[in-house]
């Protein structure tokens, strides 16, 4: 029986050598047979690429306000860097900013026309310039069978300005002075009438002296103030002064801060007859603001004092104001409660219609709460918008009315309250690097209480136009501005209307070199004898070239 196992044990022990060596190749690795189900096929693993465009680290930076005043094209996010050296780039040379702008020119209608503008060379601790003015124009006008004589009129101006910069802040002051002449030409007669007897002059003296903070560090606090005068009297004995004082505090907590901002506004205005009318106002604006990546929030109160004849007024006013960023479109939502009391003096009576008279009423302006909201940004690289609404109530809105004594001039009327809807709209195309489109709209809609209408005050104006530029050297435009015609009274008082305005214009300016350049204005170009205010006709087709020089 052992040797029946022994033999056993010896047979099995051969096979296994057997197999060993059948499945060995002779190098001492052994193999397995393979069995081919298709042709191999090499695919090799994509490797890692090294991106050409250098990814930047992040760079914590501290949050500015940003504060949109216009239609802002976004700029296309899609930005290719070129490869980055590793040696430190050389710093560029500051560009070269001063010197002088003069522009001489005249043409019909006797215009000469003379821009003086200076400004001082780059300095870190001063900056100071000086802009000089004369612009005039002389001429008869007439309109069917009516004569407007002695359209005369005259710009001046005179000024300076400048700026001291300090280790942590800086001090500001400008000095100007205006002459204006106006003749009521409005008056058309059969008769000439004297030209002296229709002259009007007003005369304004003023400046204003400040100081702010400026490299403010995160942790500190910005202040600024500033001390404002005026004097404006006309031919007529009619005078106004004015001062205001300006402050603000800025306060920063983290990334947002806290806004303190006040004035006080005195302005005394003496008619013909010696009638005083004073007045003033305090104001004190506190503002918290919050920024988010996509979102900005202002919210606050506008608080205002009004004291008049003996009688004094407090008002308070919400006021919040945000910007949201629309994340994947060049879009950005805006919108807003406000409301404030608003200073109308007899500068701004006279800036808006010189042809005013005498013993002018003159009232604040009370915008009890406006409500606006809209959308701005960008369609595409080349088309930007801006489109808003806005619903307001107003306290005292004025408007204009000739006046029933003396037809050729007008007197200041007010609505005690007004709601206003308004529409604005306005798209800006470009086409390439070398043309330009724009369209504005501006739609308005007045409920009134004692006025039979907005007198004098357009309820539509369409603005169209275009730019041509041709290597930064010539430049062509042209722009289309029309509006509807104007409600007024008649010399029965017969509520009646204006025609519609459109007033067309074109321009061309060419740089010669980098001293000389030339520039010509066509206005109305069809010579359309329109009537911004009742009984005074504009100028017809005018032309206007001239000579710009820099140095």
């Amino acid at each position: 029986m052992t040797k029946l196992i022994k033999i056993l044990a010896l047979v099995l022990a051969g096979s296994f050598t057997a197999e060993a060596q059948e499945r060995s190749n002779g190098s001492g690795f052994t193999t397995d047979p393979i069995r081919v189900v298709r042709a191999y096929e090499a695919i090799l693993a994509d490797a890692l690429k090294v991106s050409p465009v250098p990814q930047l680290p992040t760079v914590q930076t501290e949050r500015k306000l940003l504060t949109y005043t216009g239609i802002n094209r976004m700029a296309p996010t899609a930005v290719e860097l070129a490869p980055l050296s590793p040696l430190r780039a050389l710093a560029e040379p500051p560009t070269t900013i001063g010197g002088g702008h003069l522009r001489v020119g005249g043409g019909n209608y006797r215009t000469p026309l003379a821009d003086l503008r200076l400004t001082s060379k780059r300095d870190p601790k001063f900056e100071y310039g000086l802009t000089a003015k004369h612009f005039s124009s002389a001429g008869n006008l007439r309109v069917d069978t009516f004569k407007f004589n002695h359209a005369d009129f005259s710009d001046n101006h005179l000024g300076v300005h400048g700026k001291r910069y300090l280790n942590k802040v800086y001090i500001h002051s400008n000095f100007d002075y205006d002459r204006q002449v106006r003749h009521f030409y409005g008056a058309h007669q059969p008769i000439d009438i004297p030209k002296d007897s229709i002259r009007q002059v007003f005369n304004r003296l003023g400046g204003a002296l400040g100081i702010a903070s400026h490299q403010v560090e995160a942790d500190q606090v910005a202040f600024n103030a500033k001390f404002s005068f005026y004097s404006l009297n006309d031919r007529f004995d009619q005078r106004e002064n004015n001062l205001r004082v300006d402050g603000g505090l800025m306060v920063r907590l983290d990334e947002n801060k806290v806004t303190f901002d006040f004035a006080f506004d005195h302005t005394n205005y003496t008619t013909l007859s010696g009638f005083n009318n004073s007045r003033n106002l305090v104001y004190f604006q506190p503002r918290y603001n919050l920024q988010k990546p996509s979102f900005i929030l202002n919210a606050g109160l506008n608080l205002a004092m009004e004291a008049s004849g003996g009688i004094s007024e407090f008002r308070i006013y919400p006021h919040i104001d945000f910007t949201y960023m629309v994340k994947d479109v060049y879009m950005l939502a805006y919108g807003g409660v406000t409301g404030n009391t608003e200073r109308v003096s007899y500068q701004d009576v006279v800036r808006i219609n010189p042809f005013v008279g005498q013993e002018l009423d003159i009232r604040n302006l009370n915008n009890r709460v406006q409500f606006y909201a809209g959308l701005k940004g960008s369609i595409d690289e080349l088309t930007s918008y801006n489109v808003m609404g806005s619903y307001q109530r107003l306290q005292q809105a004025m408007f204009f009315l000739n006046d029933s004594s003396d037809f050729s001039r007008l007197i200041p009327v007010y609505d005690s309250n007004t709601n206003v809807l308004n529409l604005r709209a306005e798209i800006i195309r470009k086409f390439g690097d070398k043309y330009e489109a724009h369209l504005k709209m501006d739609l308005k809609s007045y409920g009134l209480s004692n006025l039979e209408a907005p007198f004098m005050q357009p309820t539509a104006a369409f603005r169209a136009g275009g730019v041509y530029n041709l290597q930064n050297r010539l430049r062509l435009m042209a722009e289309a501005v029309m509006f509807n015609g104007v409600s007024y009274l008649n010399q029965t008082q017969q509520l009646e209307r204006l025609n519609g305005v459109f007033d067309l214009n074109l321009g061309v300016s060419y740089d010669y070199n980098k001293t000389f350049g030339f520039f010509l204005n066509i206005n109305n170009v069809t010579s359309a004898r329109y009537f911004r205010w009742y009984n005074y006709p504009t100028f017809g087709f005018n032309v206007l070239g001239g000579l710009n020089i820099r140095f």
